[in-house]
């Protein structure tokens, strides 16, 4: 069974190649499935047509800083 994945020599690697399927996964043997792969995808453009909220700005005393936060 080991020359069928470890062939020593040139003989052992044309019975591996003739043994073997041909699809044994990828670099490291792993079955691979393209449903379970992840995929990255960018996030969508923030239109410019939808208008940004701002927050009100307030005229406070640094001691009325932490009331007007709760």
């Amino acid at each position: 069974l080991l020359p069928l994945y470890f062939p020593r020599d040139k003989h052992e690697e044309e019975m591996s190649i003739s043994n073997l399927p041909a699809d044994i996964g990828d670099e490291n043997g792993d079955t691979v499935i393209d449903e379970r792969k992840i995929r990255i995808k960018p996030l969508p453009a923030v239109s410019a047509a939808i208008p940004k909220v701002s927050s009100p700005v307030l005229n406070l005393s640094v001691s009325d800083i932490g009331c007007a936060q709760r």
